[in-house]
């Protein structure tokens, strides 16, 4: 008789990987993903989001385009947020959002806005219209006269005039001055250029502080502050900004073939900036150096008729919760309509970091995404909805639901296997009942595993339940007995573990595994173990 073999599935590491066919995908990836995130040694259920807002943001129709938070010095987090259908900006500290006024108390409305904190303030570019300050705090902003349009330059460092301010498309606060691109100088749009205050003096501005970067084409799109440089992006082209004042300043070409179309698409953590690059994926830049592409798992999802390329302008780039987030028009279910899934990527797992899928309940999903920090002050993190004019605070809940109109509502949750062959692609085995080394969230669950045989992606050959109960201690078998110390199992968790024995799988060649926990219930895996016998070759 043939002996029993065992394959441990222990490493999840891989994450999402929609580039390799489900026929070669390394056993530590996922032909599928959603709502399951990877952690050390494991899967589990993502946190579920719940509503910040007490009442819905804003009337109409509701199409969130930028969004941002600040805090000032009492330690308040104001969240502000553009609706692009009616062009008002939207604001809150306590969850209750207001449409933003002028001082006057005339409508503050803007096609497009990028925003910088300065102390208390935070200055407010809007393109070829005035630009404003705002405290943060109040219902209104102050628009600032338009330099050089409505005052002189200053040139004078001793005696700065201050009180104006460039009009722009972007802004930054950098190296103790403020940033601007994209300007509007006497009526004149100048799409390559790039100016700077004086130090420490936001509001005040020399007519020979600027650097016009007429290589790579097209206008400036993003600007992002990084530790002693300045990222400069273009649709097809990426530059960094070394040095403070003209004399000091370098720059530095990072990619002549990638950039991003807007500030939509550019997101950055401490130590890294991502950006999307249409038609290539996403990208990230450290130390002002070149730019290496993260999103290679996915690449075929941008090629893909379930991704709408027309619709390229709805996605969304957002570090949020140490992760990196990209909602996209992407959806294998039916025709998207705009971001229909967000791709979330955690850089701390693996060696190249993991992707995974998180779509809200009823299909929900997010973008624009606005966390403080890095210059920004808050620490809050938030998610504004693209389907309800509601912003939701991520990874709040254990349970697997979701609170994004009020309720509470339960999300789908699935991992799939490759396809697992033993090393031997034509020979017959008989597969063994499973074990699953089931994490204990804390309450009884059930999930459903559906088998798939021979490479039949279409065809579940059968299917079954496991029933994990909560564990007072340690690893244990499914009648309750204790696996050794619970020490194996238990390393890196806070949760105990169960080892639970499933159904036989059948006789096949090669078989994948497809696990769904059932809505609303938050479920984890450890580990997976397979058994099987070969078969006679003929």
């Amino acid at each position: 008789m043939a002996t029993v073999r065992a394959l441990n599935l222990t490493d999840f590491s891989g994450g999402l990987n929609l580039r390799r066919s489900e026929f070669t995908l390394e056993p530590t990836e996922s032909a599928d993903m959603l709502n399951v995130e990877v952690v050390e040694g494991g899967i589990r259920t993502r946190g579920g989001w719940e509503r910040w807002n007490t009442t819905t943001i804003a009337a109409g129709v509701w199409n969130p385009r930028v969004a941002y938070l600040h805090e000032d010095s009492s330690g308040a987090d104001t969240a502000i947020v553009l609706n692009g259908t009616d062009s008002t900006l939207y604001w809150s500290i306590s969850g209750t959002f207001a449409a933003l006024t002028h001082t006057a108390g005339t409508a503050f409305t803007c096609a497009t806005a990028d925003f910088a904190s300065w102390g208390d303030s935070v200055y407010i570019v809007r393109g070829a219209a005035a630009p404003a300050v705002w405290d943060g705090s109040a219902a209104n902003a102050t628009l600032l006269l338009s330099t050089p349009a409505s005052q002189a330059f200053s040139d004078d460092y001793t005696a700065p005039v201050t009180g104006g301010f460039v009009q722009a498309e972007l802004v930054a606060a950098h190296g103790g001055r403020t940033w601007v691109a994209s300007t509007t100088e006497n009526g004149v749009a100048y799409p390559h250029r790039v100016r700077w205050s004086h130090p420490a003096v936001p509001d005040a501005w020399a007519s020979y502080d600027y650097i016009d970067i007429l290589e790579g084409g097209g206008p400036i799109t993003a600007i992002v502050p990084m530790s002693d440089h300045l990222l400069i992006f273009k649709a097809s082209s990426v530059w960094a900004l070394f040095g403070y004042d003209g004399p000091s300043q370098q720059l530095v070409n990072v990619s002549r073939t990638k950039g991003t179309r807007s500030t939509q698409t550019v997101a950055r953590s401490e130590r890294a900036c991502y950006f999307m690059s249409m038609p290539d994926g996403v990208f990230r830049i450290e130390n002002g150096t070149s730019a290496q592409e993260v999103s290679f798992a996915l690449r075929t999802m941008l090629e893909s008729d379930d991704f709408v390329s027309s619709l390229a302008s709805e996605q969304w780039l957002g570090w949020v919760n140490n992760r990196l987030w990209w909602s996209v028009p992407y959806d294998n279910t039916a025709a998207a309509t705009g971001a229909a899934v967000s791709f979330v990527y955690d850089p701390s797992v693996g060696r190249y970091g993991s992707w995974t899928k998180f779509r809200g309940a009823d299909g929900a999903t997010l973008g624009p995404f606005a966390q403080g920090g890095y210059a920004q002050g808050s620490t809050r993190s938030l998610g504004f909805a693209r389907l309800s004019a509601n912003v939701v605070l991520l990874d709040e809940k254990d349970t697997a639901v979701d609170d994004i109109s009020g309720s509470l509502v339960a999300f789908e949750t699935r991992y799939t296997t490759g396809w697992i062959n033993a090393g031997t692609l034509d020979l017959k085995k008989r597969w063994k009942r499973p074990t699953f080394v089931a994490i204990d969230a804390g309450t009884n669950y059930r999930f459903q595993v559906s088998v798939r045989a021979d490479y039949s992606s279409g065809r579940i050959a059968r299917k079954f339940g496991v029933d994990v109960s909560t564990a007072s201690a340690g690893v244990r078998y499914g009648d309750g007995t204790r696996y050794g110390d619970g020490s194996v199992y238990s390393v890196g968790y806070d949760e105990d573990m169960q080892l639970k024995r499933g159904s036989s799988l059948g006789t096949m060649k090669s078989t994948q595994l497809q696990i769904d926990g059932e809505p609303g219930i938050a479920w984890g895996l450890g580990a997976i173990v397979l058994k099987y016998r070969s078969r006679r070759m003929t």
